[in-house]
């Protein structure tokens, strides 16, 4: 007979923005993260500036705000230590 085992597995961190697009202020949500190691957080304009950085630890800080006020209209790449990239709007 076959071994059923039952894995209690967690998923994969992720992160989301919202609103998305966005005109003020965004916020970055982190799930799943079960680190307190700070990760860097860069917003990348589309010639590849860096507009804005931090770090975040996740666990500790699950949402955190964007600060979009000074950013002009476009497209932005939010890239996320070790976890990926996405991209966020910013409207006019």
């Amino acid at each position: 007979a076959a071994l059923n085992v039952e894995e209690n597995t967690v998923p994969n961190p992720t992160f989301n923005l919202s609103p998305n697009p966005a005109v003020g202020n965004a916020e970055i949500r982190f799930n799943g993260f079960h680190t307190a190691t700070p990760l860097q957080v860069r917003a990348i304009n589309l010639a590849g500036q860096v507009v804005w950085e931090t770090k975040v630890a996740p666990a500790l800080q699950p949402v955190n705000a964007i600060p979009l006020a000074d950013w002009a209209a476009g497209i932005y790449n939010i890239q996320v230590e070790t976890y990926g990239t996405q991209r966020l709007i910013k409207q006019p």
